[in-house]
């Protein structure tokens, strides 16, 4: 688990908080081991035209006891496999491929079945929190990536509930690494430190760079590692 998840309790608690959501893909990475690739990148017109530029809508809801429920789109479902989180709220329609064989079509329906189902991911989230027994409780939301609409959305539909901006009580609460954290970091730069100084090996004058980039991306990737910054 990547999350420091005791200190993460401490904090609600001093914050007087009694439960925070995030909403940006490196806090839902961090608060429940899921990340999907698309998420950064996938906007709402991608698949509806016309629609606004919010960013794919996953939510985190992490209480002061500990207990996390993750709020996902219904094409995310099976790779939320990795998370620690088994509480789901999920929304959009279900659907089954015709084409597949009658078994495979059953087992895909079985699955994608929750009922915890829902349109939006608004009413996935307000059902999320309701479920949690926070409608009228202190709630600190990720704002990094929280569209105003959204938020707007959210206080009508919970109007007891105070919802505040704990961004950078996420920043904080990430300060201290857990031992995953650690461990990951470690492997991290081990394979950028052999990647950097297998591909600088390539570095000839009037080279071009690209050909050393090029070669620093293979060893990562062949490492099972992705590029990040």
């Amino acid at each position: 688990m990547l999350l420091n998840l005791q200190r993460a309790m401490s904090f609600l608690q001093r914050s007087g908080l009694d439960a925070m959501v995030a909403t940006s893909w490196p806090n839902i990475l961090y608060c429940s081991d899921f990340h999907l690739w698309l998420q950064p990148v996938f906007k709402s017109y991608m698949s509806m035209p016309g629609s606004d530029e919010d960013p794919m809508s996953l939510f985190v809801v992490l209480t002061k006891k500990g207990s996390g429920t993750l709020v996902l789109d219904h094409m995310c479902e099976l790779a939320a496999s990795s998370s620690w989180i088994s509480n789901r709220y999920v929304y959009g329609p279900v659907s089954v491929n015709t084409e597949l064989l009658p078994e495979d079509a059953t087992l895909m329906q079985r699955f994608r079945r929750s009922p915890n189902r829902f349109q939006t991911p608004i009413q996935a989230l307000v059902a999320a929190l309701e479920g949690q027994q926070l409608s009228g409780g202190r709630i600190g939301l990720d704002m990094e990536t929280m569209p105003l609409s959204k938020l707007s959305l959210l206080r009508s539909a919970l109007p007891t509930a105070t919802f505040l901006d704990a961004t950078n009580l996420f920043r904080l609460i990430r300060m201290v690494k857990s031992d995953e954290e650690i461990r990951r970091l470690r492997q991290a730069a081990k394979i950028n430190c052999r990647a950097g100084a297998e591909s600088l090996a390539l570095a000839r004058p009037c080279q071009n760079i690209q050909v050393v980039a090029r070669r620093f991306n293979e060893l990562v990737a062949s490492s099972n590692a992705t590029f990040d910054h």
